[in-house]
């Protein structure tokens, strides 16, 4: 994988593994949440990557929070280059009537070797009854600052329950991604984003309103390796 974060495909390169650990911090009302994440990927190909999210784990006083079910995805790019083009699948493990699921339709536009732009247009839900669906559009505009260094900005509209109430949610935030040198087969980048809180769209009145007081700190990295780690490291496409 090449080094530099914007430089990066939508999937992994062929037999490149990617492993993912992600914790957050927030609150949800009056409950401090803390989230545990561990995922691998794992590139067939240049285009197809297969993952799974082995650990789901989120931590409050709330009795919903626990433990979750691993989810597996697919993900496969579908046009390379200076615009890359991928579709996703996410679902719960094992599957049966009532599972989590999300399908995507990832996007980057590379800027050369010093921005890059990054959607992924999402439909979500669960599929038991009564089923419950959203839409949800991350967008991210990363900068390229040092061969290690980028910096971002994030941006997020969701709409959380095509069902109920609340209606759109407009949520930005920052993003800080510091990449270790590259050894031998394996390197890793370190992130940290900052979310504010979330903005309500379109209320009653047409207005838009704060809909949560409460910021989100998410610490994750991704790890790369390659499974021949005598291979060459592949070179820039630009």
């Amino acid at each position: 994988m090449p080094l530099r974060s914007v430089e990066r495909p939508l999937t992994l390169l062929e037999d490149h593994f990617g492993l993912r650990p992600d914790v957050y911090l927030t609150r949800v009302g009056e409950e401090a949440w803390v989230g545990l994440f561990m995922g691998a990927g794992y590139g067939v190909d240049d285009d197809l990557e297969v993952g799974l999210t082995l650990l789901r784990l989120t931590l409050s006083q709330d009795p919903t929070s626990g433990i979750d079910a691993p989810t597996g995805y697919v993900a496969y790019r579908l046009i390379d280059g200076p615009f890359e083009l991928a579709l996703k699948g996410e679902i719960e493990l094992p599957i049966n009537e009532a599972v989590d699921f999300a399908a995507s339709v990832p996007m980057r536009i590379h800027g050369g070797a010093w921005v890059a732009v990054t959607l992924e247009p999402a439909f979500y839900g669960y599929a038991g009854a009564p089923g419950q669906y959203g839409v949800r559009i991350p967008a991210e505009v990363r900068g390229q600052i040092t061969d290690q260094l980028s910096v971002g900005a994030l941006a997020i509209w969701s709409w959380p329950s095509l069902r109920s109430s609340p209606g759109a949610l407009l949520q930005f935030g920052g993003v800080a991604a510091y990449t270790l040198d590259r050894a031998r087969a394996a390197f890793a980048e370190l992130r940290v984003s900052v979310f504010a809180p979330s903005l309500e769209l379109g209320d009653q009145e047409g207005l838009v309103r704060p809909y949560t007081s409460d910021w989100t700190v998410l610490f994750d990295a991704t790890f790369f390796l390659r499974s021949d780690p005598d291979e060459a490291a592949p070179d820039s496409p630009f």
